[in-house]
Parts: C-alpha cells; structure tokens; sequence
C-alpha cells in the first residue's frame, strides 16, 4: 500500500509495480484503505519507515522496517538485513 500523499506524485515507475506483482504473496490495496485493519489481517508488516510499522506491534504482528525509524528498537520491530530469517520473525511473541 502505498502512503495517499505518494499517488499524486508517483515517483516509482511502472516496472516497479510490475516486479512486485510477480511476487506471489504481494496484493496491492488502496491508498486509503484503512492500515490498521490491513495490519491486524497480516502475518507480518514490511515498510520503509512508515507508521504501519507501530500498528502492526500494538496488533501483536511483527514488523520489518528498511530505514531506521525512531522506533527501531520497539519489540517486535526488525531491521531488513540480507539473512532476515523470515520462519523466525513469524514465531516471535509480541
């Protein structure tokens, strides 16, 4: 799901959504569809930076984040390394 402010100003290109779309676990949603409840329905939550991050922890869900929010070392939160282990993330009690 993108952020609402990004759809007026797309900055990623077509090809972008398009390698996504290959991505069998990947579904698109609507940049005003309400981010809780997509968190709550989640085994897991994966953003830059964003707030989506801290509503999946308060849902009890993991998330994984690409930047380095203020947040970082919430529990439940995970810094994307390239040997994320994945199987381990998803059992982790929140």
């Amino acid at each position: 799901k993108e952020h609402p402010a990004q759809s007026d100003y797309s900055l990623r290109s077509e090809f972008f959504y398009r390698r996504l779309k290959i991505l069998k676990n990947v579904i698109f949603t609507n940049t005003n569809d309400n981010t809780e409840l997509l968190a709550k329905k989640s085994l897991c939550v994966a953003t830059v930076t964003g707030t989506i991050a801290l509503e999946a922890i308060l849902n009890r869900k993991p998330a994984i984040v690409f930047g380095r929010p203020w947040f970082l070392h919430f529990d439940g939160i995970f810094s994307f390394q390239k040997n994320i282990n994945l199987n381990k993330i998803f059992k982790k009690k929140i």
